[in-house]
């Protein structure tokens, strides 16, 4: 595989989308991810989300799935560096799993505050 460095920007890019095209087809986490982007958009646009509440719900959800993209990444490399019980690496899927818990929940928040003034 050609270094990063001396790559051109689409090779970068294809590799990035490769990236996440793998993840979204191995992890169901990610893919629930996907389908909550689905759902969102569907209600966004059946409610009438206005550019402000879109801004809001893209920025949490990206940055959910950014996370949860990070945590995979970290999940595999621990993965390959030994598949056997290791108390270091459980700490380290731990405190990654910690932090999609709270970018999910952040996330959350902010979707149920852009979506709960539509059912008042």
């Amino acid at each position: 595989m050609e270094s990063q460095k001396k790559q051109g920007i689409l090779a970068r890019v294809q590799n990035s989308l490769r990236g996440i095209l793998c993840a979204v087809q191995t992890e169901g986490s990610i893919r629930l991810h996907v389908v909550g982007w689905v759902v969102l958009a569907v209600l966004g646009f059946t409610l009438g989300f206005s550019i402000t509440d879109w801004r809001w719900v893209c920025f949490a959800t990206t940055i959910a799935f950014v996370v949860e993209l990070l945590n995979t990444a970290l999940e595999d490399v621990c993965d390959m560096y030994s598949k056997e019980y290791h108390p270091m690496i459980k700490r380290i899927k731990d405190v990654a799993s910690g932090a999609v818990l709270v970018s999910t929940l952040a996330c959350l928040g902010v979707v149920v505050s852009v979506v709960y003034p539509f059912f008042r």
